[in-house]
């Protein structure tokens, strides 16, 4: 799998944390298809390339560039301005 690459990057909790947040909100809102069985996957891979990629990119361009390029999301609603919402949300507290 894709995510596997990151093995050796460890993630900190929070970056687990707030990736496992987004996916599920993601998810509940049809922005986001994972391959059936595969959703702890795509929150291991989006918190190493959050971890991996953060430095000099907004939030927000990385997110969207991890769940673009990660190998078991099948599709990925690119729409900024919800996307915007839902992370700053996340970032913030609701």
């Amino acid at each position: 799998m894709l995510w596997q690459c990151y093995a050796s990057d460890m993630s900190t909790p929070f970056l687990t944390h707030f990736s496992g947040s987004l996916v599920a909100d993601l998810m509940a809102q049809d922005l986001l298809d994972v391959k059936t069985g595969h959703h702890a996957e795509v929150v291991s891979y989006l918190a190493a390339y959050l971890h991996k990629n953060r430095a000099g990119r907004s939030l927000l361009s990385t997110v969207e560039a991890g769940l673009i390029t990660c190998g078991d999301v099948e599709e990925f609603y690119a729409e900024q301005q919800t996307h915007k919402g839902i992370v700053e949300t996340l970032k913030y507290g609701r």
